[in-house]
């Protein structure tokens, strides 16, 4: 991230583009003229941040310029400015998440393009509440899916069930992550991001990311 313009105990203005290693470096520029004029007309100065060759695919609090931004962003406030919302999610599951992590953690989002994603207005977070509620919904049929593939397979006679404990390569990574300085709730948002279960089929939080630390220390003590 560049140098901030704003000071210590002020909210930031972050200005964010991607490109993967498939598009071309013009890319970037086209992103950084939409985002300029944005911010120019609402009277921004921003930082301007990019992730260049980073697939969308990679959750955002891994991805190596976005990452740090999430995180000063969760603690000093501030604004996300991206131009298209595919930027910072690779899904409409994994945008629903981050929009719930800037409301929760009191910084807003802007997206340039005209999905109307802009959590300054109050038009802006309806769309979010939206969003939010078709992600669910679409959750709820993958799930719903889920059950109904593994009763058909039940009535065909084929023995259902799954070892319940945590691949240790998973604990690894957690571990490893904490390490590097992701909060607990952080960690369960890559998980859930990356579409990775608990054993019994759930999504990451906080607290079961925290047992699955503790019993790695445990073990390993």
């Amino acid at each position: 991230m560049s140098k901030t313009k704003t000071s210590a105990g002020s909210p930031l203005v972050v200005a964010y583009s991607r490109v993967s290693t498939a598009e071309q470096v013009a890319g970037i520029d086209a992103q950084r003229a939409a985002l300029a004029a944005e911010c120019a007309r609402r009277g921004w100065e921003p930082d301007y941040v990019t992730d260049q060759g980073v697939s969308g695919g990679i959750a955002p609090d891994l991805r190596p310029a976005l990452g740090p931004v999430l995180a000063a962003l969760d603690a000093r406030g501030g604004v996300l400015v991206a131009s298209r919302f595919d930027r910072i999610a690779r899904s409409l599951a994994d945008l629903a998440l981050l929009l719930d992590r800037a409301l929760a953690r009191g910084w807003t989002i802007l997206v340039v393009d005209a999905s109307g994603l802009d959590l300054t207005t109050p038009t802006g977070r309806m769309v979010a509440g939206v969003l939010g509620s078709v992600a669910a919904f679409e959750r709820d049929l993958i799930r719903a899916r889920t059950r109904e593939a593994l009763a058909a397979r039940k009535a065909a006679g084929v023995k259902l069930g799954r070892p319940r404990l945590v691949d240790p390569a998973l604990t690894r990574r957690v571990c490893a992550l904490r390490a590097e300085g992701l909060t607990l709730w952080g960690i369960a948002e890559v998980l859930n991001g990356e579409g990775i279960t608990t054993p019994t089929g759930r999504q990451w939080n906080a607290s079961l990311v925290r047992k699955l630390t503790l019993r790695a220390a445990e073990a390993a003590a």
